[in-house]
């Protein structure tokens, strides 16, 4: 929508599809009333290793980004307000949806200056993949400090098992090269592909040599070409 402007598509498509998606998180909103802030329970982030916690980073960014775009197209197109009242905001209370992504709980360690995957979470805590990271890269998240996201990079690289798939590397690369670290970018752009594109037909495998994945993983292959476009192209 933000390259097509395509507002034929987003009144007949969109609107409905946006309206359900942000109803949807409003729906998984749990209020901590000593706080005033909203909890998400009971998700998977992107790392798959860590099942069933509240409060991962990510996935309470996207779901501020839905509620959010929920709003605004009902501010882009004036009939996706028709059904407004059938998709109220939250079960609990009025308001909007904005208000209510603006109050999700995201979990900051302000002595580390760091994001904690999720609640409870332990800084030598091995996981799959990337998960806090992608906070830079790809979600751009605008309260994202530049001291917090390098150390975002710096302490999930050193507990990510080697045995995690390749696109973790090449968004680390995208997000070393935001901060202006070409030096690490480039490992970790060569640690994306290096032990994961096999011969003799340079086909991407899902994990590194020597262990059981998937074959011809277009998710690596994916992220190899984020690094090349949206990291060293600098593309938004």
């Amino acid at each position: 929508l933000a390259t097509t402007q395509n507002l034929d598509w987003l009144r007949n498509r969109g609107c409905p599809l946006a309206q359900e998606i942000a109803q949807f998180w409003a729906s998984r909103l749990s209020l901590d009333p000593v706080t005033g802030l909203y909890d998400i329970k009971a998700v998977m982030g992107p790392d798959e290793d860590h099942k069933n916690v509240t409060n991962n980073a990510y996935t309470n960014v996207i779901a501020g980004y839905a509620l959010y775009f929920g709003d605004l197209t009902k501010c882009l197109v004036s009939s996706c307000d028709q059904d407004r009242d059938k998709a109220a905001p939250s079960p609990t209370e009025g308001g909007n949806w904005s208000d209510l992504a603006s109050r999700i709980k995201l979990l900051y360690d302000a002595e580390n200056d760091y994001h904690p995957q999720f609640e409870g979470y332990r800084r030598d805590t091995v996981i799959k993949q990337a998960d806090t990271v992608l906070l830079g890269y790809p979600l751009q998240y605008p309260g994202l400090t530049t001291t917090a996201r390098s150390n975002d990079l710096r302490f999930y690289e050193a507990v990510t098992r080697s045995s995690g798939p390749a696109m973790t590397w090449a968004i680390h690369a995208v997000n070393h090269l935001d901060l202006g670290e070409e030096g690490e970018a480039a490992r970790r752009f060569e640690q994306s592909y290096r032990d994961y594109v096999r011969g003799p037909y340079r086909v991407w495998s899902e994990v590194g040599p020597g262990q059981s994945g998937a074959r011809n993983f277009i998710t690596a292959a994916g992220g190899f070409l984020q690094a090349v476009i949206n990291g060293y192209g600098g593309v938004r």
